[in-house]
Order: structure tokens, then sequence, then C-alpha cells
């Protein structure tokens, strides 16, 4: 992985951790920081985005970025812990941008 694309990935899983930690448990927690550690970044994003996408509220993060992010770690090629997560994953996120452009009057 490149150095610039291992930055960015692991800035913005980061960032999403800081904004949904107060829905997480401290098992999730602690996962998503161990691979952030080991600089397993595609197994620290698939992990965090698999319990959001089972949470009773959307949270405010950049969802577009997280489809970029997403295909950097080439989890569109290869998922680690559900073989459908970037299925599952694309039309959850666009089921968001598309909210959000509804309720901007977009």
């Amino acid at each position: 992985m490149e150095n610039e694309t291992a930055i960015q990935a692991e800035s913005f899983i980061r960032e999403v951790l800081s904004v949904v930690a107060s829905n997480l448990e401290k098992d999730l927690i602690d996962f998503v920081k161990h691979y952030l550690y080991h600089a397993e970044y595609e197994m620290a994003f698939e992990g965090l985005f698999i319990a959001i996408m089972n949470f009773d509220t959307v949270p405010v993060i950049d969802w577009r970025r997280s489809i970029e992010v997403g295909k950097k770690l080439k989890l569109d090629v290869e998922s680690i812990y559900d073989e459908n997560f970037w299925t599952r994953f694309s039309k959850y996120v666009e089921g968001k941008i598309n909210d959000d452009m509804s309720s901007n009057g977009i």
C-alpha cells in the first residue's frame, strides 16, 4: 500500500472512530485501534463500518470519503470479514448520500 493511501486511511478511520466511539463497545474500539496500530487498515475499516451499519441512528460522517477510502483499501475487490461487505456497504452509503442530498434540497 502506498504511504499516502495508508496515511489517508488511518486518518479517516480515526476520524470516524472519534465520531462513533460513544456508540461502540470498548472491545470494538480496542479492535479498531489494534488494527490501526498494526497498519491493517482494511481490517480496521471493515470492522468499524460493519458495526456502523448496525447502528439504529446514522452518524454524521463523510460518506463519499468512506467510499473513496474503502476503494483505496481495495475492499471493493476483496473483503476480510464479510464476503458481501462491499455490496452491503456501498448500498448503505448510497442511501446515506441520497438522504443527505434530499435533506439539503439538492
